[in-house]
């Protein structure tokens, strides 16, 4: 996250006040732990969809065509349009930015029991209380789509293989220091129409500072 101090007095770029949310790696061990708790799967037969061999946090590992595993990760993120922006004016003043976002979230199952454990993710998606962990997130579901068997090659064995994708609501809020605004120095200039036509007005504008 950039680190500044400036604010909306100093001029400058301005970098959120608050801790960034989620994303990137963070993200998808969230989803991997969701999975984990979903299926019952062992922590190690869940990984994040997109791994690297330095990634400390993962260990990517060649699954035995016997075992069950599975592999999740957030696909694609869509912002809506413009987000929200609320002016707090406690103390020196702050904004606070909403930005609600749909996450589609692709979960790919492996092994003899790979659509068994779709279907336990589906159905346990909408048990209310298996979504406090989402809650707590600042997530919420969507839906969830259509489980796709998708047989795969790995190292040389044809494995079973099912695709799950389902979608989540987030809430992303971020502060910025944008400060109150304690003198306003300027011209105020209105037009519009009279009987003899367009006029404009212009009138000074000053007010006290705070």
């Amino acid at each position: 996250m950039p680190v500044t101090s400036n604010t909306s007095a100093t001029g400058g770029f301005l970098a959120p006040l608050t801790a960034a949310p989620d994303d990137d790696l963070d993200l998808d061990l969230f989803m991997q732990a969701l999975i984990v708790g979903l299926t019952g799967l062992k922590g190690e037969n869940v990984r994040p969809r997109y791994v690297t061999l330095d990634d400390e946090r993962t260990t990517p590992r060649n699954p035995d065509q016997r075992d069950n595993w599975a592999a999740v990760g957030v696909m694609s993120v869509e912002a809506d349009g413009q987000p929200a922006t609320i002016h707090d004016g406690a103390g020196d003043g702050i904004s606070i930015q909403i930005q609600h976002m749909t996450l589609d979230v692709l979960a790919s199952f492996y092994g003899p029991r790979s659509s068994a454990l779709a279907e336990l993710v589906r159905s346990g998606l909408y048990v209310a209380q298996n979504r406090e962990t989402l809650f707590r997130a600042n997530m919420g579901l969507i839906d969830v789509g259509t489980g796709r068997r998708v047989p795969e090659i790995v190292n040389t064995s044809p494995r079973r293989r099912v695709d799950l994708g389902f979608r989540l609501r987030r809430r992303v809020e971020r502060t910025y220091a944008v400060r109150n605004l304690l003198e306003l120095d300027g011209t105020l200039i209105g037009r519009g129409g009279s009987q003899d036509g367009a006029v404009t007005n212009q009138q000074p504008l000053k007010t006290p500072r705070g």
